[in-house]
């Protein structure tokens, strides 16, 4: 990886209005799952880590998004 490819990573990534709609429609997604895992697990550290991971994800996701799957 050049240095270029690095600052890439860390630079801002204007989101369009294509990218807004991909990543409105996967935080869609993402809020029922976490409301099954809400309703289906009580309240425990796994649950904790689980809710904690898919925040993890959305953020990854949009990342990907932003920087067109680079």
């Amino acid at each position: 990886m050049n240095q270029e490819e690095l600052m890439d990573r860390v630079n801002y990534h204007d989101a369009n209005h294509e990218m807004i709609a991909k990543m409105e429609n996967i935080r869609i997604m993402t809020k029922s799952l976490l409301l099954d895992i809400d309703m289906e697990l009580e309240d425990c550290r796994e649950k904790s880590l689980a809710i904690t991971k898919i925040e993890e994800a959305l953020m990854w996701v949009n990342k990907g998004i932003t920087m067109g799957g680079k």
